[in-house]
């Protein structure tokens, strides 16, 4: 699963290249540039791909969060273990 997510990111971050219009921002030509169609699709391809990346680096897709306490022998503590 791990593979195919990056394997998916990376094709959608060829899409932003090739989709991505290329105009002088300085003239009227950039204002219509990022006015097209391709750029909309071209960003929406790099956000999915920045989504997927690290989605791919979990398990589960979603980043663990690691809050819990663990007392000397490594057990773990809730709140009304403490002390």
């Amino acid at each position: 699963m791990c593979a195919v997510a990056v394997a998916i990111a990376g094709v959608l971050f060829v899409l932003y290249e090739v989709a991505a219009p290329r105009a002088d921002e300085t003239a009227l030509d950039g204002a219509a540039a990022w006015a097209s169609a391709g750029w909309s699709i071209a960003h929406s391809s790099a956000i999915v791909a920045l989504i997927l990346i690290p989605s791919a680096t979990t398990r589960s897709g979603l980043p663990r969060q690691h809050n819990a306490r663990k007392d000397r022998q490594g057990h773990r503590r809730t709140g009304r273990d403490r002390q």
